[in-house]
């Protein structure tokens, strides 16, 4: 797992995890075992030591895990070379000293191959200190993450028309495709936009939420063919000037009233009063309970607000399915606000 994983922002369980107990390095010949297997994870956590900070919590100087890793990586650098203190400065050991408030960090000798290697070391018991500190760290950016970056966005020019709109919160954005823009440092918000009407679907409920007025109005933008599911009627409430708005409500309700199945009402015998039980129900054929759902909406046998609650449970799929409820939930709840 560590071999495969993103190391951004990552936390490793070097020592395996309770999860799969016989993944662990735990015993003696847990640790012989790895040393035999591991070559590519080794190689990956070194990289990582070699070029990010990194501090060592609850370890002793004379840990042999750290030493095994100080030692593989001087295999390969001169102890006394300007990379060999770049290295170096990188490292942090944390040591426990009961009763101590000290913040201070001193130099300290490791022996490493009859070498020895100096690093940083911290004797405290102030922990709270040491974490605020942490916490505060702004890294910068590498230039290699710049260089990814740059290989994967293409420059904004000069010509045609640009559709944006503000994110105040880009933690509210949901993981479907956005065009992104990066602006300059002095610019202090991020500016997306979405690329087609199916991304308004799956964002349905936080665009009503945050009254997203300009998001609203791509809709405008947008082809929306007439066999497609469209939920209007609030995005209209909320921005009263979309051109499209009355074509795509005829076509709405249209589809709405077309999408009744004929004798859909012959299971009302099962007396089946809320979207639970019509779920649960092995009385009712499993190709025919979004239908029975869809019918009981729409003839006001079963709330709108039931109906949202459901369509939140199952977050935004875009199957046909989850379209069309969505759409009598908007009509149902929205028609006349």
């Amino acid at each position: 797992n560590i071999l495969l994983s993103n190391p951004y922002g990552s936390v490793y369980k070097i020592h395996g995890s309770v999860d799969d107990p016989e993944e662990l390095v735990f015993t003696t010949e847990d640790y012989a075992d790895f040393d035999q297997r591991y070559d590519l994870i080794r190689a990956q956590l070194i990289s990582l030591f070699v070029h990010n900070p990194i501090v060592f919590l609850g370890y002793s100087v004379n840990d042999i895990n750290i030493k095994k890793i100080l030692s593989t990586i001087f295999k390969y650098v001169q102890f006394n070379s300007e990379q060999a203190e770049l290295i170096r400065n990188n490292f942090l050991l944390v040591e426990y000293q009961e009763g101590s408030d000290s913040l201070d960090i001193l130099d300290h000798d490791i022996d490493i191959n009859g070498y020895a290697l100096r690093i940083h070391k911290l004797k405290t018991d102030n922990y709270i200190e040491l974490y605020h500190a942490l916490e505060s760290l702004s890294l910068p950016v590498s230039t290699y993450e710049i260089r990814r970056v740059l290989d994967n966005v293409k420059d904004i020019t000069s010509g045609g028309t640009i559709k944006v709109s503000i994110a105040e919160d880009i933690d509210q954005l949901k993981n479907s495709e956005r065009i992104l823009a990066i602006s300059p440092k002095s610019k202090s918000s991020i500016e997306y936009t979405y690329t087609d009407s199916s991304q308004l679907i799956i964002d349905y409920f936080d665009i009503i939420d945050n009254k997203s007025e300009n998001l609203i109005k791509l809709i405008d933008e947008f082809p929306i063919a007439k066999s497609h599911w469209f939920p209007i009627f609030e995005f209209s409430n909320l921005v009263s000037d979309l051109q499209k708005a009355e074509i795509l409500k005829t076509q709405q309700r249209s589809k709405l009233t077309n999408n009744i199945k004929e004798n859909i009402k012959r299971f009302d015998v099962h007396a089946l009063n809320n979207i639970d039980d019509i779920l649960a129900s092995n009385k009712i054929p499993e190709s025919y309970k979004i239908d029975y759902i869809f019918y009981k909406v729409f003839n006001d046998l079963i709330s709108a607000d039931e109906l949202k609650n459901y369509l939140m449970k199952i977050d935004g799929d875009l199957d046909s399915n989850y379209k069309k409820l969505l759409c009598l939930y908007d009509f149902k709840k929205y028609e006349n606000p």
